[in-house]
Order: structure tokens, then sequence, then C-alpha cells
């Protein structure tokens, strides 16, 4: 089967329709991505959570010791703390909310 040059400019129009439906599709599931951030004490317990945006900052208080925990997320709701983590308390992503 030979492409001549007609068919040649459908593909790419196929192309750029693809790519931009692609694009759309990514910012549209990252911006529906909702972190649920768990503080955990030192045996793994849930002492704390909180459901942000991912890509958001954001804070949890811990039942256990009363601090509240500042944090960041990223895109995909990896997540640091940022302040007021106590020496037995850890942040985790405990999946979407």
């Amino acid at each position: 089967m030979l492409i001549g040059p007609s068919d040649s400019k459908e593909i790419v129009k196929m192309v750029r329709i693809t790519s931009v439906l692609a694009v759309l599709a990514a910012v549209t599931s990252a911006s529906a991505l909702r972190c649920n951030i768990q503080v955990r004490n030192s045996v793994g317990g849930v002492v704390g959570s909180s459901c942000v945006d991912a890509g958001a900052t954001g804070s949890v208080k811990s039942s256990q010791s009363g601090a509240t925990i500042n944090f960041k997320t990223s895109t995909s709701c990896g997540v640091d703390a940022t302040g007021g983590l106590g020496p037995n308390e850890s942040l985790s992503n405990g999946g979407n909310c």
C-alpha cells in the first residue's frame, strides 16, 4: 500500500488531534488528583489526615502530639514536611481522597 501526498496530510492531522487530546487528558487528570496525607506515629498508626490537591501545600493536626504539621505535595502526591513534624511521627501518602 502506497501513501500519497493527500494521505500524508491526513496522517499529520490525525497526529495533531491525538497530541492535543493527550495533553488535555493529562491536564485534566493532574488537576483532578487529590492526595490523602496521613500523619503516622512510630508504630505506623494513623494519627491525623488531610486531603489536598496534588501539588499544593497544606497542614494536618496530629491527635497524638497536638502539633500542626505543615507539608507540600508533588503533582504525583509525594509529600515533604515543611514544619512541625515530631521525632516519632512521619508523613505518608495514604492514596487518593
